[in-house]
Formats: C-alpha cells, sequence, structure tokens
C-alpha cells in the first residue's frame, strides 16, 4: 500500500510538471501582428515655468499599450515619458530657456509596433531657476557673508555657497539641498578681511545658474567683527518677579550653556503657569550682541513644547526684582518655523522631513544686530508648539563684540 501511495503522489507532481512546460510558450503579447497604430491626436502644449502641460488624445487601438513623449533638454539631453492607454497627459520639465522647443509623440501597441511620429512645437515659461537667480544676493554679515533667495515654485535644489581659500580661488564651503520659498544661507567664521563670497543653484534637471557675486564694485566682503561669548560665565539671573522654574521634570539650566545639542537629556523645562513665561540671565561680559541661537530638545523638533514664539530683552542694568520692564531693550521678537511649514505632534520627531531635521540640528538663529551693550537677557516665551503646557529647549549661544 505504501508503494501505491509514492507511485500515485509522482505521476500527480509528473502531471504538474507538464502542465507547467505546456502554458511556458504562451507568455508574451496576447496579439502578433504588424499593424501600426494610429497616431496620437489633439496635442495640446499648456506652457508652464521651465516646461509644459500636455494633454493629447491616443489612437482608438484595441491593442494599444502605451504612448511615449521625447524631448530634449539643454542639461539632461534627450527625455522620454510613457504614458498607459488609460491616461492622456504628460508634464514635461527641465527646459533652461524661453526658447520653443519640439515634443514628440509616438503610440506603441502589444506587438510593439510603433506609429507616425506626430509633433508639437510650444515655448515653455521662464526657467524657475532664472527667477531664483535674479532674486539671488549675497551681503556682508557677522563673522562672513549672508545669501539669501527667493524660490516662489519651491523647485528642489543644490546650493553651493563658495568662499575664497588660502591662495584666494573660490571654493566650495557648504552645499545645501532645499525647496524652501525665502532661502536664506550664512558662511561663517572668516576674519575681517575683503573676501570672495558667491554662490550657485542647480535644480533637479541640472540646470545651473550663473555665480551669483556680492553687488561691490570688487565683488569682495569684509566681515563684520564678532566674537563667541563665553559660555563658561553664563548663568540664570536670580528669580525675578515673572520668572519661573526650569528645572521641572528634570530639567537643568546650566545644561543650556554646555554646547550639547544633540542629547535628549540635556535640557531646561518650566511649566507654563502664566500667560507671560520669562527666563532671565547674565551673559557674565557686556557685548554688543550679533545674533543668538537657541536648540530645542532633542526629541522636541517643531513639536510639543518647543518654543515657537517669543521675544528677547537685553539690558546693561542689574534687572529689578519686581520683574519692572522700564530698563529692559527690545532686542529682537522671534518665530521659530520648520522650512516645510509643519508641526509634529508629539514626542520622537516622527515624521520628520530631511530638511526640517537639518534645521532643528543647526538651531534656530536669529540677527540682533543693531545692539546696544547689554549683560542681562531676558527671554519671553509667548506660544509654543501644539499649545502644550510647558516650554523645554537645550542651548542657548550667543556672538557679538564684547564692550
Amino acid at each position: 500500500m505504501k508503494h501505491f501511495k509514492n507511485l500515485f503522489i509522482l505521476v500527480c507532481i509528473s502531471s504538474f510538471v507538464l502542465l507547467g512546460c505546456e502554458e511556458e510558450g504562451d507568455h508574451g503579447p496576447l496579439v502578433f501582428d504588424n499593424q501600426k497604430p494610429g497616431v496620437v491626436t489633439n496635442v495640446e502644449l499648456v506652457a508652464v515655468p521651465g516646461g509644459f502641460d500636455i494633454k493629447f488624445d491616443a489612437p482608438s487601438d484595441t491593442d494599444l499599450l502605451y504612448v511615449k513623449a521625447s524631448y530634449e533638454t539643454e542639461a539632461l539631453g534627450k527625455t522620454e515619458l510613457r504614458a498607459s492607454k488609460f491616461s492622456n497627459t504628460f508634464e514635461a520639465r527641465g527646459y533652461g530657456n524661453e526658447e520653443e522647443k519640439v515634443v514628440s509623440f509616438i503610440a506603441v501597441d502589444k506587438s510593439g509596433n510603433e506609429s507616425d511620429i506626430v509633433t508639437a512645437v510650444g515655448t515653455p515659461l521662464r526657467a524657475p531657476i532664472l527667477d531664483i537667480q535674479n532674486s539671488a544676493t549675497v551681503n556682508v554679515d557677522f563673522g562672513g557673508a549672508r545669501f539669501n533667495w527667493q524660490n516662489t515654485e519651491q523647485s528642489t535644489l543644490v546650493i553651493d555657497l563658495l568662499a575664497e581659500d588660502d591662495f584666494g580661488n573660490l571654493e566650495i564651503a557648504q552645499t545645501l539641498y532645499n525647496s524652501v520659498a525665502d532661502g536664506v544661507a550664512n558662511l561663517r567664521g572668516y576674519p575681517s578681511v575683503p573676501t570672495k563670497f558667491a554662490f550657485i543653484f542647480r535644480d533637479q534637471y541640472k540646470n545651473k545658474s550663473d555665480t551669483i557675486f556680492p553687488n561691490t564694485p570688487d565683488k569682495l566682503l569684509t566681515p563684520l567683527f564678532e566674537s563667541t561669548l563665553d559660555k563658561s560665565l553664563f548663568s540664570q539671573y536670580q528669580l525675578i518677579e515673572g520668572d519661573e522654574i526650569w528645572t521641572t521634570f528634570g530639567g537643568v539650566v546650566a545644561e543650556l550653556f554646555n554646547d550639547i545639542t544633540n542629547s535628549n537629556n540635556d535640557f531646561a523645562r518650566a511649566t507654563i503657569v502664566n500667560e507671560r513665561t520669562f527666563f532671565t540671565m547674565d551673559l557674565g561680559v557686556s557685548a554688543n550682541l550679533s545674533r543668538f541661537k537657541l536648540h530645542m530638545r532633542r526629541t522636541r523638533y517643531f513639536s510639543v513644547g518647543a518654543p515657537k514664539v517669543y521675544t528677547i530683552y537685553g539690558t546693561n542694568e542689574v534687572p529689578s526684582p519686581d520683574g519692572d520692564m522700564s530698563n529692559w531693550i527690545k532686542l529682537r521678537e522671534c518665530v521659530a518655523t520648520s522650512p516645510s511649514g509643519n508641526t509634529y505632534g508629539g514626542s520622537g520627531n516622527q515624521g520628520l522631513s530631511n530638511e526640517d531635521e537639518e534645521a532643528a540640528i543647526n538651531g534656530s538663529e536669529f540677527s540682533l544686530s543693531p545692539s546696544p551693550p547689554v549683560r542681562y537677557i531676558r527671554i519671553e516665551f509667548l506660544e509654543n508648539f501644539e499649545s502644550s503646557g510647558y516650554i523645554i529647549f537645550s542651548e542657548l549661544s550667543f556672538w557679538g563684540e564684547i564692550q
């Protein structure tokens, strides 16, 4: 009986193998012919910045497989797009100028037959990278140069910031990848001597801008002097009226001044009791401040208790213990925003985009110039992300010229 069962199983397996072999030759096009499909008709090129939105009617052949559109750009060369028989649109992008362009269309059937070529002619609107180039500026800043540009189409960009090397030649000092509408970047750490600065844009289609220089006769900038204030001199000033306790849930004020920005366990935290939540500190020296930076807690980037809206005040006089603000000078109103404009819920930075994470790691930086000499700083926190019941952040840094 056992022998009979084994023989039965062997016969079944052999049958399946034979059936599989018989079907092997059936793969491939269901229809074989040498008949060309009909041509693409009613092509419409709608000009958009750097390209076309294309509409067309595909031929009515029952064995139509797809329609392909071909065009050439200055940077990429020949580009081919395909649309299935269920679609009648294309998006052609990547042109770097406003010259007349030709787009070719071919229908392809399941037998691989191609239709006659149909062409359409149009002129794209101005490429976004050209508008970006025209909006770009390079200006002097503390310790270096500031780069600004407008990217209204929010195109994906590669931005090379250039500065001169020890031999006076321009080299890439930093490369950025972003698509923010209002672009700003800085190069820091340069001495106050005439220096070459410039930058170049490239878009996702490899179009490249001209090299953009400062609008000065010699294309040079002399960075404004600044130095990093010594954090070993920083301290929280004694609590004055309106100040909160910044040590709740394990917060340590001294950790705001230790240059550690990438640790989740390094922060100061205050529970919001009143509408106005203050933190007061002593810089240890009197200085004309040029800029300021706040780092959010490592797992609270643009979320929950991270500061969103706050005002920075300064004074050179010993603060009044009653919280009187008459001697305080408003230095800056600050609004922290992510490059994407998104706010992230909860802790842990879930869903954080690369651009937003990079911005948070770099810290929220604000110019304070021109600042009168100040020694004491008072920060009024007005709003956090997601209206949570506390304020939490990781680090404070200041730059300027010590008096």
